[in-house]
């Protein structure tokens, strides 16, 4: 006998039974996926952890009944690097190997998704910055995008102020590409400043005037 609209509805509905309780784990119990698509960067755990520190742990992994790991690798390292004991997870129980892949992949596609580009650009761009984008996606973006009264160029400028430096006095210079950038590091004989994420040092493109005066002459 076919089943009725109603009897159809409730069969789509998840019950009680397809929402697990949260859980407190040792983060060396969990045991990361051999095969996982997605590639994580040491910048992206970076900033993942950097997050984890100011907010808090406000998702939990996914785990199966052997602590194996489903969802969440690049939060699990982050945790990791952060020294955390334990992390919130969530438990699923008697999947298979193939409905275990069907998940994780499945979770990595649906959190595909394009921008919304208006509502993107109503922040300023260094609080973009900040949240992990850099000058060249948000210039990718904004391409297309129609300027709004006092945008432009002046805004940019706006942007990349320095807040956290106000108390002292500092000259901003933008290039607008790399050559440039490298001539003014020679030309200004500007320090270049190492940062690193992990025990590699990874150098980047910052530097800092060491002496005004001579700048100006």
């Amino acid at each position: 006998m076919a089943k009725t609209t109603a009897q159809s509805k409730k069969s789509e509905m998840a019950s009680d039974t397809d929402f697990p309780k949260i859980e407190m784990v040792e983060t060396v119990k969990i045991i990361p996926n051999e095969r996982n698509e997605k590639k994580h960067t040491e910048q992206q755990i970076h900033r993942i952890a950097r997050s984890i520190r100011k907010f808090g742990f406000v998702q939990p992994l996914l785990i199966d009944g052997k602590d194996g790991l489903i969802i969440g690798h690049a939060r699990l390292a982050a945790a990791r690097r952060l020294g955390m004991q334990k992390v919130p997870v969530l438990r699923k129980e008697n999947l298979t190997e193939r409905e275990i892949d069907e998940l994780r992949i499945l979770d990595n596609k649906l959190n595909e998704s394009p921008w919304n580009v208006e509502a993107l650009k109503l922040h300023d761009k260094a609080f973009l910055i900040e949240t992990g984008f850099n000058y060249n996606e948000l210039d990718k973006l904004f391409k297309n995008v129609t300027l709004g009264e006092g945008d432009g160029e002046e805004a940019l400028f706006e942007a990349m102020m320095l807040h956290e430096f106000e108390k002292y006095d500092y000259l901003v210079f933008v290039f607008r590409n790399e050559l440039d950038w490298l001539n003014a590091l020679q030309k200004f004989n500007l320090p270049r400043i190492s940062l690193s994420w992990s025990s590699k040092t990874k150098k980047i493109g910052q530097g800092r005037v060491l002496d005004g005066k001579e700048l100006l002459k």
